[in-house]
């Protein structure tokens, strides 16, 4: 039995790799079927999925829990590296408009290259509002792809408010 369940342990693999690819879900799924492989291929009597000895099922339970927690960790080390990634990104974004804006020196073409850039960066439509010298919301700058929206009052009053 302890060289069965030594060989067992290879059966983590798949699981490790499906929770990294995959998540959660795969890992469990190709935690169950390592378990009903090994128990069709090598648990005796071999080629069916009855189990002569007793300590064969304490050691699947075992390896489902092990699996389980391999796949909990693996799932959360995975996303932890897509948060990582995502900031990263963020960051760049960031240090690229900070970049452009320290080069400029005029104010409008800045609020344009602000603006295109947070546009650019979210993938939405964009505006700077600001008040002129009688206190009234006006646009100074508006993205590419749509000053139309940016010009309306009840945009502009909402903006205000």
């Amino acid at each position: 039995m302890v060289s069965l369940i030594s060989q067992y342990l290879l059966y983590l693999f798949p699981v490790l790799f499906s929770a990294v690819r995959c998540g959660r879900g795969p890992s469990f799924f190709a935690a169950g079927l390592g378990v009903l492989a090994f128990d069709f291929f090598f648990v005796p009597p071999t080629l069916s999925l009855t189990v002569a000895d007793l300590r064969y099922i304490l050691a699947f339970v075992v390896f489902l829990c092990v699996a389980g927690l391999t796949a909990n960790l693996a799932s959360r080390l995975r996303n932890q590296f897509q948060q990582a990634h995502k900031k990263e990104a963020n960051t760049a974004a960031l240090y690229a408009l900070i970049r452009k804006i320290t080069a400029i020196s005029d104010l409008d073409v800045l609020l344009e290259h602000i603006v295109q850039h947070v546009s650019d960066t979210l993938d939405a439509k964009a505006a700077i509002i600001l008040p002129n010298q009688e206190g009234e919301q006006q646009v100074e700058a508006y993205s590419k792809d749509g000053g139309d929206w940016a010009s309306d009052e009840a945009d502009l009053t909402i903006a205000g408010g």
